[in-house]
C-alpha cells in the first residue's frame, strides 16, 4: 500500500465531499448530525478498502478488471449513499439544527416525521446518510444559507432516493389536494432527484416501482395536478429554455419568504443568483436578468399581467407567465385588431445586466433601460371598443394592416407596436438550417418538402419558408414613449401578449429602442 495512492484516494473522497455532498448530514444510525469535516470519520474502513483495492493487482481477491478511477468513484458513492427528504414543514414542532445538538432528544410530531424519514433511508434503501432542509441548515450563518439555497438543485439530484412525505395523503385519489404540491420549493424537489418514491401519511408506498419516475399512473397523476408534462416527470434537465412553461409550473406555488419565489427557481434554470433576503420581490427581477444573461431566447418577455417595480418589460412574478392571447390574421397580407388593456402608469428603474439577445445583437440593462432590439411599427389609432370588458382597445397598426384600407386623419401617433422575436431575413438567398426548420408550420407543400428537402432546388424551398415566415406568429408588445425621454419606451400592454404576422413584403428595417 504505497502513500501515493493513500494521498490520490483520499484526494478524491475530499473533492466529493466538498463538491458534491451537503454541508451537514445526519448519520442514520445514531440519529446525530454531522459535518463535512467530520464525513470520513464515520466511514474509515470504507476508505481502507478503496486504497487496498486501487493497489490490488490481478492475484489480489479485491482485484477487478474494471478501471481503477471507476471502481473508486463508486466505491465513494456507495460510502456516501444518502437519502434526501422532502415534505411541508410544521406550523410548529419541526426539528431545526439546533435541536440535533441538545442532550435530551426532541418529542412531538417533527420528530417522529424525522426518525421515520432515517429509519426508512437505512432500511429500505441503506442509506448511512440522510439530509432534512429543516435540520441538516445552520440557517444562522449566512454563508451556509447561502451556499445551502445555490446547491439545493444539485444536492436532490446527487440524492440515493428522495423520499416524498406529502402528509395529507392516505391514497394517491388525495394527492390532488394535497398541500405538498402547492409550495415553491418542492417544485425542484420534484423535478431534480434521479430517483423518488412518494409514501402517504402512514408511511406506505404509493406505488410499487423501484423508482415512482416509471409508474405510469402515478406520473400521470402528478402532471395533471402541476401541468408538467410527463417527459419532464420522467427525465428533466435545468436550464435556460422553455422559459415560460417553467414559470407556469412555478406560477401557482407559494412561499413562506417573498424572496424565495425567486430563490427556489435557481436550480430549475441552471443560473447564478446571490441570495439576498430582504430585497423582496426584486430577487424575481434578479433571476429574469440571471436567465437573459444566459439565454438569447426572447420569450422570457412574453408575459402578461403585472411587471416589475425595475423595469416595465420584465414581469413581476411567474403568475405573469400563465397564459397569453393569440391574434391571428384574416389571410397572409392583414392583422385582425385585437384588444389590449387600458395603458398603466409609467414604471421605471433597474440596476446595470448584460445579456445576449436572440439574433445576436448585444442587448443590456444600462441605468435602469434595456436595450432591446426590434421592429417598430406606428400604431395608427387606438378605439375604445365597445361591450368589450373595462378599458379595452382596438389597436391600429400601420404596416401590417391591407395597404389599402382607409385610415382617419386624427390619428394617436405616440403608440408602437415593436415585434420582438422576428425572424431575420437571409441577405445571401440561402437555405440555412434555421430556415429549413421553418417548414414545419406549413400544412401542405412545406410539409411534403421536409421529408426530401434535398430532393427540390433552393428557390422552391425559399419560397416555401417565405409562407411559412408569413404564417407564423411574432411576438408584439405595445409600447409608449416615455413622458420625460421620447428616445425611451415603456411597456404599455397589460394584460394581453399580442402575436402578429410576418407582411408578405417583409419586416421594416429592425431598430434598437431602450425600455424602462
Amino acid at each position: 500500500m504505497s502513500t501515493l495512492t493513500e494521498r490520490h484516494v483520499h484526494g478524491r473522497i475530499d473533492a466529493y465531499i466538498q463538491n458534491i455532498l451537503p454541508m451537514n448530514m445526519i448519520y442514520t444510525s445514531k440519529m446525530i448530525l454531522v459535518g463535512r469535516s467530520a464525513y470520513k470519520d464515520y466511514i474509515r474502513p470504507a476508505i481502507k478498502v478503496m486504497i487496498a483495492t486501487y493497489d490490488a493487482d490481478p492475484s489480489h481477491p479485491w482485484w477487478t478488471p474494471e478501471p481503477k478511477e471507476t471502481v473508486l468513484q463508486q466505491a465513494i458513492e456507495k460510502a456516501f449513499a444518502y437519502a434526501i427528504f422532502s415534505h411541508r414543514w410544521l406550523l410548529e414542532g419541526e426539528v431545526v439544527y439546533g435541536d440535533m445538538f441538545r442532550y435530551w432528544r426532541p418529542r412531538g410530531q417533527g420528530w417522529q416525521k424525522l426518525k421515520a424519514f432515517c429509519d426508512l433511508a437505512r432500511r429500505e434503501y441503506a442509506c448511512t446518510w440522510a439530509w432534512a432542509d429543516t435540520c441538516c441548515i445552520d440557517k444562522r450563518s449566512s454563508a451556509e444559507l447561502e451556499e445551502s439555497i445555490r446547491s439545493m438543485y444539485q444536492w436532490y439530484s446527487a440524492a440515493e432516493v428522495c423520499v416524498v412525505y406529502p402528509a395529507d395523503t392516505k391514497s394517491e385519489a388525495d394527492l390532488l389536494n394535497d398541500a405538498w404540491f402547492t409550495r415553491g420549493w418542492t417544485l425542484q424537489e420534484l423535478l431534480a432527484p434521479g430517483r423518488i418514491k412518494f409514501f402517504n401519511q402512514r408511511w406506505e408506498p404509493l406505488a410499487s416501482t423501484h423508482n415512482d419516475r416509471h409508474d405510469v399512473e402515478l406520473v400521470n397523476t402528478i402532471s395533471t395536478i402541476t401541468g408538467i408534462p410527463v417527459t419532464d416527470l420522467i427525465s428533466f434537465g435545468p436550464g435556460t429554455d422553455r422559459v415560460k412553461d417553467k414559470m407556469g409550473w412555478a406560477a401557482q406555488r407559494r412561499t413562506t419568504r417573498v424572496e424565495d419565489a425567486a430563490y427556489s427557481l435557481i436550480g430549475i434554470f441552471g443560473v447564478n443568483l446571490t441570495v439576498a433576503y430582504g430585497e423582496g420581490t426584486r430577487a424575481f427581477f434578479r433571476l429574469q436578468m440571471a436567465i437573459m444573461e444566459r439565454s438569447n431566447d426572447t420569450e422570457i418577455l412574453l408575459w402578461n399581467g403585472e411587471p416589475s417595480h425595475d423595469n416595465s418589460m420584465i414581469a413581476a412574478s411567474a403568475g405573469s407567465f400563465l397564459s397569453d392571447v393569440t391574434l391571428e390574421g384574416d389571410d397572409l397580407t392583414r392583422f385582425l385588431e385585437r384588444s389590449i388593456s387600458y395603458p398603466r402608469k409609467p414604471l421605471a428603474n433597474a440596476v446595470t445586466k448584460i445579456l445576449i439577445p436572440r439574433g445576436g445583437e448585444s442587448v443590456a440593462m444600462v441605468n435602469g433601460r434595456l436595450r432591446l432590439e426590434v421592429v417598430l411599427y406606428r400604431v395608427q389609432r387606438l378605439t375604445l371598443d365597445d361591450g368589450e370588458r373595462e378599458g379595452g382597445y382596438t389597436v391600429h397598426v400601420e404596416g401590417l394592416l391591407d395597404r389599402n384600407a382607409r385610415l382617419p386623419d386624427h390619428v394617436d401617433q405616440t403608440f408602437r407596436l415593436a415585434v420582438i422575436d422576428y425572424e431575420r431575413d437571409d441577405a445571401n438567398g440561402e437555405l440555412t438550417e434555421q430556415a429549413r426548420t421553418l417548414l414545419e408550420p406549413l400544412p401542405s407543400m412545406a410539409k411534403v418538402l421536409t421529408c426530401n428537402v434535398d430532393s427540390f432546388d433552393t428557390g422552391t424551398l425559399l419560397q416555401a419558408v417565405e409562407s411559412a415566415r408569413i404564417s407564423r406568429s411574432y411576438a408584439a408588445i405595445l409600447l409608449k414613449p416615455h413622458l420625460f425621454d421620447h428616445h425611451c419606451y415603456q411597456r404599455w400592454a397589460d394584460s394581453d401578449i399580442i402575436h402578429v404576422n410576418r407582411p408578405p413584403f417583409g419586416w421594416m428595417p429592425p431598430q434598437t429602442i431602450f425600455v424602462v
